[in-house]
């Protein structure tokens, strides 16, 4: 079986649609021309002209038919550079380092830069670009680096080598200070620029130069070494004089510890000594008292039985006194009798007076010396 389709087109209506549709093709296109926009890190600049009309990073614009727009990487760039020079006291040396740049935004410095280091395209490239980040060709970098490497030879020999050698930042700052204004002229902006060796080509005049740095090292060492032993031994002084003091302090504790125990074992003796001679006086004001109650006692029996006596004598008759002094007179004589050495005795009369009659005398004045003591 076999299908015939038969289509039938009208010219006079294709013509305009394809018309219409190759305009609005060429319209697009020319949107598409004249509309340009930068990504965040890269460079846009349009250029009518020869002057620079418009510049920045991530930016949009239109341009107009025959403006030039250029784009080129904004990221910090990097060169290394390594010089050998002779320094101002004539020592050779060599220093190494590295400067970061990148494209400056200052007025038309970005159309300088351009103009002058033919930084290259992001999107017209060489083959041989190692990094599409590059902003220079290898032979560019290789020119923009002997620029720089003169520069430091350059400057290097204003220095000494002590300031080549042993001042990194006052190098630093230097360098820095003589490579903006060739920056500036050239559209760039310096970021940084820093020095990671120097050293002198000649190894023996290294070793003299070090010579003294050693002998300052081994001095300094010397004198580190004995300041940390007086350190160590203050501190063992400080160490000692503490424990001696802290161990005064202990002894002094301890005595007066021990004082504080013998002033109490002291104080309670001392109270139960006045405590025991408070008993004892207490006993004996006691026993005084009960002597002087027993004396007094005694003292008013006595008086009390000289009173009866006395009482009794006054109340007998002066007949029964008169007897009881004849007869105490007779035992009192007898007594005196006896107690009188006598061996032998004889009467001797004396007078006209017999033996009877004189004794009847005596008796009568031994009665009369009796009535004189009683009254």
């Amino acid at each position: 079986m076999k299908l015939e389709v038969s289509v039938n087109i009208d010219v006079s209506v294709v013509i305009p649609i394809a018309a219409a549709a190759l305009a609005f093709s060429f319209l697009v296109a020319a949107i598409q021309w004249s509309h340009r926009r930068s990504r965040p890190d890269e460079w846009l600049l349009c250029i009518r002209n020869g002057k620079l009309v418009a510049a920045g990073i991530g930016i949009s614009v239109w341009r107009r038919p025959g403006d030039v727009l250029v784009g080129f990487s904004s990221t910090v760039q990097r060169v290394s550079f390594q010089s050998d020079a002779r320094t101002a006291d004539r020592f050779n040396v060599a220093v190494d380092g590295f400067v970061l740049w990148s494209v400056s935004h200052a007025a038309d410095a970005p159309l300088r830069a351009f103009g002058k280091l033919g930084l290259t395209e992001l999107r017209h490239q060489p083959a041989d670009m190692r990094q599409r980040r590059h902003l220079l060709t290898t032979p560019q970098h290789r020119a923009f680096r002997k620029l720089i490497t003169a520069e430091v030879r350059r400057l290097v020999a204003t220095l000494g080598i002590d300031d080549v050698l042993s001042a990194p930042d006052t190098l630093v700052e230097a360098l820095s200070e003589r490579l903006r204004p060739l920056f500036e002229d050239l559209g760039l902006y310096l970021d940084q620029v820093q020095v990671t060796g120097g050293r002198t080509v000649d190894a023996s005049v290294m070793n003299d130069l070090a010579a003294e740095h050693l002998e300052k090292v081994r001095e300094e060492g010397a004198r580190l070494r004995l300041e940390a032993s007086e350190r160590t031994r203050h501190r063992e002084i400080e160490s000692e004089t503490r424990l001696a003091l802290e161990d005064t302090a202990a002894r002094q504790e301890r005595s007066l510890a021990d004082a504080k125990v013998k002033l109490a074992e002291q104080k309670a003796e001392t109270e139960v000594a006045l405590a025991r001679d408070a008993k004892l006086a207490a006993i004996e004001a006691q026993k005084l008292q009960r002597e002087l109650a027993a004396a007094r006692a005694r003292a008013e029996a006595e008086r009390d039985a000289i009173v009866t006596v006395a009482e009794a004598q006054e109340a007998k008759s002066a007949a029964l006194r008169e007897y009881e002094l004849q007869q105490l007179t007779i035992e009192k004589l007898s007594a005196a009798l006896e107690g009188l050495p006598l061996h032998e005795a004889k009467w001797v009369s004396v007078g006209q007076d017999s033996p009877l009659s004189g004794l009847a005398g005596l008796i009568s004045g031994l009665q009369a010396a009796a009535h004189a003591k009683r009254d």
